[in-house]
């Protein structure tokens, strides 16, 4: 791994240090440095990948359920085991300095388990679940290993995600734009940005006029170098080439 880059983490590390509220969108990269197994990025061809889009579906479920909820049940065991790594706490700890306002794609609870207090995730949690038919909110027998069914209209119980073919609760939308509104600098770490949602947040964000700082070994944001800067998504102001859990400690510090 290369070394982060000396002038980049100094720009980086003025602007936080600057901004009296910090908006972080995060992705799946952070959680895959803590060994929990993620969607690949269209285009990859994994025997994993292609089962989870069909089963991350609410046809899916529908075709089968069972199926579907032991695949997510050892998706959040695999979730619970997992522990936060440096990136996860030096976030949480940034909050002793400023506000720190968490929009993840990310559906581990990683961020709250290392001691985030506001984050909203766009695509829902492992760790809640609802019923099929009305939504109704379920807290009892998730636990088991056959599906449950919801005790006030008996329709199957499946975990309160996105899938695939659904839309960002707009409960989630408002969280963001709030954490956005309250922003002065803005940390993208950890996400190729294939869903929409996070582009928008960054578009917007750039419209204001606020600082961008991106995290990732493989960045998805044009440099600010660039001389062709792509008009699908802004540029970044400063780049820090690397994983989360080693870069966001130093930037943190």
């Amino acid at each position: 791994m290369s070394e982060i880059d000396d002038s980049n983490l100094r720009l980086a590390r003025r602007i936080v240090e600057a901004a009296c509220g910090l908006l972080v969108i995060s992705g799946a990269g952070m959680s895959a440095e803590c060994g929990i197994q993620t969607f690949r990025r269209p285009g990859d061809d994994g025997a994993w990948d292609q089962a989870a889009q069909q089963l991350a579906t609410p046809e899916g479920f529908q075709r089968e359920p069972q199926h579907v909820w032991s695949w997510y049940r050892r998706r959040r065991l695999q979730a619970l085991a997992a522990q936060p790594h440096a990136g996860y706490t030096a976030l949480a700890s940034w909050e002793q300095r400023a506000p720190v306002f968490v929009v993840t794609q990310n559906v581990d609870g990683l961020h709250a388990r290392a001691g985030s207090s506001r984050v909203v995730e766009l695509h829902g949690s492992l760790h809640r679940f609802k019923c099929a038919a009305q939504s109704h909110a379920i807290t009892d027998g998730c636990d088991q290993d056959v599906v449950p069914r919801c005790s006030i209209c008996g329709s199957y119980v499946r975990p309160a995600v996105v899938w695939f073919g659904e839309y960002v609760p707009d409960a989630a939308i408002s969280g963001a734009a709030e954490a956005l509104e309250a922003a002065q600098a803005v940390l993208l770490v950890g996400t190729s940005l294939v869903v929409n949602t996070p582009g928008g947040l960054l578009r917007s964000a750039a419209r204001r006029g606020l600082p961008i700082i991106e995290v990732n070994p493989d960045p998805a944001l044009p440099r600010p170098a660039d001389a062709q800067v792509s008009g699908h998504l802004p540029p970044a102001t400063t780049v820090l080439a690397g994983p989360a859990g080693v870069v966001l400690p130093r930037l943190l510090a």
